[in-house]
Parts: C-alpha cells; sequence; structure tokens
C-alpha cells in the first residue's frame, strides 16, 4: 500500500504561496515541509517561499552527497584537483626570455593557454591575410599576459607571446620558402 503525503495545513500553503525575498533563507516550517514531502517543484510556483524551500533541500542533498573529508567538493565531484596540461598541435610564435622570436612546435600548455594561443594564430593568420594592420597586431598583442610551456622539458617555461609584426612576416616568409603549408593548427 503507497502512502499518499499529507495534505499542506491551510496556513502553511498561505505562507509557501508568498514571494520569496530575495537572497534569505526560507522559513524553518517551509523547510520541514519540504523534507517531509509535502512542498515539492511541482506543486510549488517559481518565486514563492514553497519553491525557495524545496529548492534548498534539493541543493542541501547535493551538497552533502559531494562532500567528503579532505577533499574540496571539485575532487568529490570527480575533477582533478590540477588541470591536466593539454598537447597543442602546430606552431605558437613567442619570444624567449632573451626576446629572440622562437617558433615552439608541439608544446604542452594549460587549457587557458591553449586558447590563448589559438587567438594569437588567428590574429596572426588575419595580419599575413591583410585584414589586420600590423600596428592594431601589435597594439592587441602587447598587452597579453606571459604563456607558460609545460613540455616537452627541453622548451618548458615561461614565454611571451610574439607581438612584432615585422617578425611573424618574417617567420612567415621563412616557413614558405621551406615549403611549410599549414602553420597553425589548434
Amino acid at each position: 500500500m503507497v502512502r499518499t503525503p499529507d495534505r499542506l495545513p491551510w496556513d502553511l500553503r498561505l505562507r509557501a504561496d508568498e514571494p520569496a525575498p530575495p537572497r534569505q533563507r526560507p522559513p524553518d516550517d517551509l523547510i520541514a515541509a519540504a523534507r517531509r514531502g509535502l512542498l515539492t517543484r511541482s506543486n510549488t510556483r517559481p518565486g514563492t517561499q514553497g519553491r525557495q524551500a524545496a529548492d534548498s533541500l534539493v541543493y542541501q542533498r547535493r551538497i552533502a552527497q559531494r562532500a567528503k573529508p579532505g577533499r574540496t567538493v571539485r575532487e568529490a565531484a570527480g575533477h582533478t584537483s590540477r588541470v591536466a596540461p593539454v598537447a597543442m598541435a602546430g606552431i605558437v610564435l613567442a619570444r624567449d626570455g632573451e626576446g629572440r622570436p622562437v617558433e615552439l612546435h608541439d608544446v604542452e600548455l594549460s587549457r587557458r593557454d591553449v586558447r590563448r594561443a589559438a587567438r594569437h594564430a588567428a590574429l596572426i593568420r588575419q595580419l599575413l591575410n591583410g585584414r589586420l594592420a600590423p600596428a592594431m597586431f601589435r597594439a592587441r598583442v602587447r598587452r597579453w599576459a606571459p604563456f607558460t610551456v609545460l613540455g616537452p622539458p627541453e622548451v618548458a617555461g615561461r614565454y611571451t607571446f610574439l607581438e612584432d609584426a615585422d617578425a611573424v612576416i618574417a617567420l612567415a616568409e621563412r616557413a614558405r620558402a621551406e615549403d611549410r603549408d599549414v602553420w597553425f593548427t589548434s
């Protein structure tokens, strides 16, 4: 025999239908009614105190499920604490610690730096195709923060993106002379 939940008392139903004040915890009696199954997402309207109590119960259960001693919520959900490096195929044009332009081939970067390197490659393509003026290229890239190459060990370290449009064009001409067609794949 399936037991149906008790009906919500009249005064509690009126309070559950009142508008919810933002960023405030719902009343304890409404949370208790949600725990008993009297207030759910299906029998409350959005923006009311009853819905707020039902949502807070769902949130508390989700947090309690993920909380583990000695681990963060991210780790308990299955995420690693350190973001794994991503292998990036292609070429990144950068300046080394001494200010010389270098081509970095098949390096490992963080996910954030991979996105930045892809944006840099897109700007280089626009520069080489004549859709971006050298002064604009220099102005955009000059403000960017340095990036860290995680591997391979022989090139690991901090680099800055190459902002000199003349050096980019010279490296492109050298690549064309060596018959390298595919330049920037990310």
